[in-house]
């Protein structure tokens, strides 16, 4: 629980927000990003960071074609400011396995992810010009942020870069190893994901972030 919203008893409007602040939830897991080139996109695709949201939520919610999990094995950076990376990570403590295993599958899976973005048959922002996904698509994925600051259009071309890129890098034939015949070393990081920010006081709250000691 991140807040709380008051609401009318006549009307049910919204009246006001408030924040709760809770003593922060550590434990060890595993997980992979991809750096999104924010350097350059950002003033290159208009609504740069809804459209890493909505990678990211693509790339959870078409995880289960490629392996052994559902959508609350895994979980990505809610972000909705400043960011740079797509990240998923096992929500289970102590890591469950699976975006290990989803490292095999990288190429495929971003390109799953793209096809759902673009031809959901729900709510195509082609055909109805909705731009946020629906719950056959992205908000079939649970979301810190309540599914807010989503764009459909902007993840197609953030993802298509980092495929285009990903296609021209080693691991195309890197991602064909089985998790458990990779001979590298894990390197503990730790990564701070925020809580959720509300919509309003958008300048004060932007503590939704992934960070990388």
């Amino acid at each position: 629980v991140h807040g709380f919203k008051k609401l009318s008893h006549v009307n049910r409007k919204e009246l006001s927000r408030g924040s709760i602040v809770l003593p922060p939830l550590e434990f060890d897991t595993m997980g992979l990003w991809i750096d999104t080139d924010a350097s350059v996109l950002r003033e290159l695709v208009h609504d740069f960071d809804s459209g890493v949201h909505a990678i990211s939520h693509a790339m959870v919610a078409v995880a289960p074609l490629f392996v052994s999990c559902t959508t609350s094995d895994i979980d990505c950076d809610h972000s909705r400011y400043e960011n740079t990376r797509v990240l998923l990570y096992d929500q289970r403590p102590g890591a469950s396995g699976v975006t290990r295993q989803l490292y095999s599958h990288i190429i495929p899976l971003f390109e799953n992810a793209l096809e759902l973005l673009a031809e959901c048959a729900s709510c195509s922002y082609k055909a109805v010009g909705y731009d946020g996904g629906c719950p056959a698509c992205l908000q079939s994925v649970p979301c810190d942020n309540f599914h807010q600051d989503l764009s459909r259009r902007a993840g197609v071309q953030v993802g298509k870069h980092l495929l285009r890129r990903l296609k021209k890098s080693n691991l195309r034939s890197a991602s064909r190893i089985q998790p458990n015949e990779l001979n590298t070393v894990i390197k503990p990081r730790n990564i701070l994901i925020g809580r959720a920010s509300w919509e309003k006081n958008e300048k004060e709250d932007r503590s939704r972030f992934a960070d990388v000691d």
